[in-house]
């Protein structure tokens, strides 16, 4: 069965809202990413104020959620392909609900240590490599093809809310029961996950998953594995969008380790007013996802992604221009305009790799494209933390900011400046 088989209702006003099956589906993604979102800062929380963690003990928290990415990316998306995604994502909710619950479960009983967090972070950080990979492909098998950037515009939209509201919830919890019970209601958001993808009931999108023992291709892990590789290196497009994320990636990165020193010591804003920054860059990133279908529809899908490039990218040169007061006001600016560049173009380009490739394919290309981009984080982190402790953090920022702007030039460099709207049947054709 072709993916435009999916059934779908009839369209109404207010679009996929009223796709029975999306709707839970939106509610899960909603629910999973505002517990993951709180976590973010009730899990160090918990490791600074009930265990007087390290500094170092802090980084490698940090560290053992990144980690899976690069130990089992590749492997986890040919698994993907070749089982049910829905139920897939049913077990990693429910491991996250029981990992998440056990730290105040130890808490209670004595026996906290960071070790526990760690492999909480650890554990967590690889189911959300299977949700990630997963949920990506379920998006291609329940939305019809034209949906797809409603879609993936209204997931995305609801994430850079979760990053927005996530930090302030969690710290209104931990300052109403404490970082311990702030974890508990963590653990509670992705049993609400679970909870939604069960109401789904029985559905067709689960044809992709449910053939994938058929599908051409299957075979040995290893080779799996390589044929995503293969098609992300060979495929002019895909090579293209992969190459510049992993710059993307390595620039906002190295900004991101001397952002905190960067805004206390050389700008010298209070706490209350990094938070704001913070929390404009999240509307910035939900801007950015309201207007992407109209950009898209009116402009061609590819041109799209170089306008935004073109147009938003060199806002990012007013963060390093950033003082103290109203000097705040370019630091804002130019992180909306960021986060509203990256989002749309995530957004664009994610609903192109679903309707572009394979469908049996699918995850091991979507893990191959992400491994890819994220095994630059650690050399963006590294790098920037050593150029700050040489040239100091106001000369990192904009060396990472120009690189940012610069990162648009690599979409100039490929097909994608000839090019209106994203083609819809690949380049490249790996045989099985």
């Amino acid at each position: 069965m072709s993916r435009a088989s999916v059934a779908m209702p009839r369209k109404r006003r207010g679009g996929l809202f009223w796709h029975q099956s999306f709707r839970f589906f939106w509610f899960s993604e909603a629910s999973s990413a505002l517990g993951a979102s709180v976590a973010v800062i009730t899990l160090p929380m918990v490791a600074v104020v009930n265990l007087q963690a390290s500094p170092m003990t802090l980084g490698l928290l940090t560290g053992a959620v990144w980690l899976p990415w690069l130990l089992i990316g590749l492997p986890a998306g040919a698994w993907v392909d070749r089982m049910p995604v829905r139920p897939l994502m049913l077990v990693c909710q429910g491991v996250n609900f029981l990992l998440y619950t056990s730290i105040p479960v130890a808490h209670l009983l004595d026996v906290l240590s960071v070790y526990h967090l760690i492999l909480v972070a650890l554990l967590t950080g690889s189911t959300r490599v299977f949700i990630k990979i997963a949920s990506f492909v379920f998006v291609s098998d329940l939305v019809d093809r034209d949906d797809l950037i409603e879609g993936n515009a209204k997931i995305r939209g609801t994430e850079s809310v979760a990053e927005i509201a996530g930090p302030s919830i969690g710290g209104a919890f931990a300052q109403a029961v404490g970082a311990i019970g702030a974890l508990f209601a963590t653990g509670m958001s992705f049993l609400v996950s679970m909870l939604c993808l069960l109401s789904m009931g029985s559905s067709k999108s689960n044809h992709r998953a449910a053939g994938a023992m058929d599908q051409p291709g299957r075979g040995k892990l290893r080779r799996e594995i390589g044929q995503g590789l293969k098609f992300v290196t060979r495929d002019p497009y895909i090579r293209t969008l992969t190459v510049s994320g992993a710059a993307t990636n390595m620039a906002l990165i190295g900004f991101q380790t001397i952002q905190m020193p960067f805004l206390m010591k050389d700008v010298g804003a209070p706490p209350a007013a990094i938070g704001l920054l913070l929390t404009s860059m999240g509307v910035g990133g939900l801007f950015g996802a309201l207007v992407v279908r109209r950009v898209s529809d009116r402009f061609g899908s590819a041109r799209s992604v170089i306008l935004c490039e073109l147009i938003l990218a060199p806002f990012s040169l007013l963060i390093p221009l950033t003082t103290s007061g109203a000097g705040l006001v370019l630091m804002a600016v130019g992180g909306m305009a960021v986060s509203a560049r990256i989002t749309a173009g995530n957004i664009i380009q994610g609903s192109f790799r679903q309707a572009y490739c394979p469908p049996y394919m699918l995850g091991r290309i979507t893990s191959a494209m992400r491994v890819l981009r994220y095994s630059f984080i650690p050399v963006g982190a590294l790098s920037a933390g050593a150029l700050a402790s040489l040239f100091g953090t106001r000369a990192v920022a904009w060396g990472t900011m120009a690189f940012l702007a610069l990162t648009s030039l690599i979409l100039m460099a490929g097909p994608l400046r000839k090019t209106r709207d994203f083609p819809e049947v690949p380049v490249v054709v790996l045989q099985p």
